[in-house]
Formats: structure tokens, C-alpha cells, sequence
């Protein structure tokens, strides 16, 4: 690992100064409409059938929203924020969901050693378990072909647990957050100016 990589980060508190009515009103219209389109992320992106999608998210779902001319309230570079942010909600969705089909798996009293392995190593190979859910044909690697197991019987059951699992799509409520990279903000005068909803127009806290 390079000394770049041990570098420690740290969380910064900026405390806001008092802001003029109009001032405070625009960052709370720049939380609701962030959490608008979070939220469309998260409808359109989080199913089943998108999942591999979120690992290269940025050439697979950014640069394909660009092609295809995509906007919403939010200027482009805070919707691509936005994006990253909704992905990583939507990652640790998935690796959560899977860790508890595990369990589940490890703790189903009528499932033999086999098809407990078979299920488990589906749960971390993402391309065979993106196969199985979307039921693609895949060749099973020699490590997990047994042939005590009932394939198609367990990859029935394999649906079954992640959907349940799963639950239902990813939603925010709260409208009290965003997140910007460091093109969306600068320091001035001991306070953080942060893009707004208006091009080229800064809010300073």
C-alpha cells in the first residue's frame, strides 16, 4: 500500500453563519430538490435488474444519462454528485441484503453442506448471481457443481430469499442534506460558498 493510500481523512465541521431569508430558503430548495432526485435514483436504479450497473456506475449509468441528454432541477454537476451518493446507498443495500440471505442460508435446517456452499459462493461471485437473477444461463465452476444439488431448485429458492430480503426501494424523506465534490464549493472570508440551484450563482455560509 503507497503513503497516498495511508493518508488519514477527516471530517471538517463548518458552522454557518446567519443567513439572509432568501439565502437560507435557497439551500433548503437545494436540499428538497437533491432529495427528489435521489430518490429518482434510487426508483430507477436499485431493482434487480440494474445491480450490476452500480459497480462502473460512472461509464454504465453516468456517461449513458449524459448521452441520452439528461437533466433535472439539479445543475449537472451536483446531479452527478447526487448519482455517486444514491449509488453508494444502493451498494451498501445490496451487500447488507446479501449478508442476511447468508445467514439465512447458513441457518436453513433442510438444506444440505452442498447446497449451502452453492447458494453462499453465488452471494460473492456478482456476475453468476447476476445470471441466476436475471436469469441468464451461466456455467456452473467445478468448485460448486455437485451433483447431489438441485439446481433449479436452488436457484428458485435463491430468488426467493433476495427478494424478500430486498424489501422495498430505497426512499428518503428527510430533505437536510447534499453531498458536493470539491468543484462545487470554495472558501472565501472564513466561510464555504457552495453551488446553487442557479448557474453560476455561489451561496456563502
Amino acid at each position: 500500500m503507497s503513503k497516498k493510500e495511508l493518508i488519514p481523512l477527516r471530517t471538517i465541521k463548518q458552522y454557518s453563519k446567519d443567513l439572509p431569508d432568501d439565502e437560507f430558503d435557497a439551500v433548503v430548495k437545494l436540499c428538497e430538490v437533491y432529495r427528489t432526485t435521489r430518490n429518482y435514483f434510487y426508483s430507477r436504479y436499485s431493482g434487480i435488474g440494474n445491480r450490476d450497473n452500480l459497480y462502473g456506475h460512472k461509464q454504465k449509468i453516468r456517461d449513458v444519462l449524459i448521452k441520452n441528454e439528461f437533466s433535472c432541477d439539479l445543475p449537472a454537476r451536483l446531479w452527478k454528485s447526487c448519482l455517486d451518493d444514491a449509488v453508494g446507498g444502493m451498494k451498501s443495500m445490496w451487500s447488507n441484503m446479501l449478508n442476511e440471505c447468508s445467514i439465512r442460508i447458513s441457518n436453513h435446517e433442510s438444506l444440505t453442506d452442498e447446497e449451502k456452499h452453492y447458494a453462499r459462493y453465488l452471494f460473492l461471485a456478482p456476475k453468476l448471481l447476476d445470471c441466476l437473477l436475471n436469469q441468464r444461463p451461466y456455467k456452473v465452476p467445478d468448485k460448486i457443481n455437485y451433483k447431489s444439488v438441485d439446481f433449479n431448485k436452488m436457484n428458485t429458492l435463491i430468488r426467493r430469499l433476495i427478494r424478500t430480503c430486498k424489501g422495498r426501494i430505497p426512499h428518503s424523506d428527510c430533505a437536510r442534506s447534499f453531498v458536493v465534490d470539491s468543484g462545487s464549493y470554495s472558501y472565501k472570508n472564513d466561510s464555504i460558498c457552495i453551488q446553487s440551484l442557479d448557474k453560476g450563482k455561489r451561496i456563502e455560509i
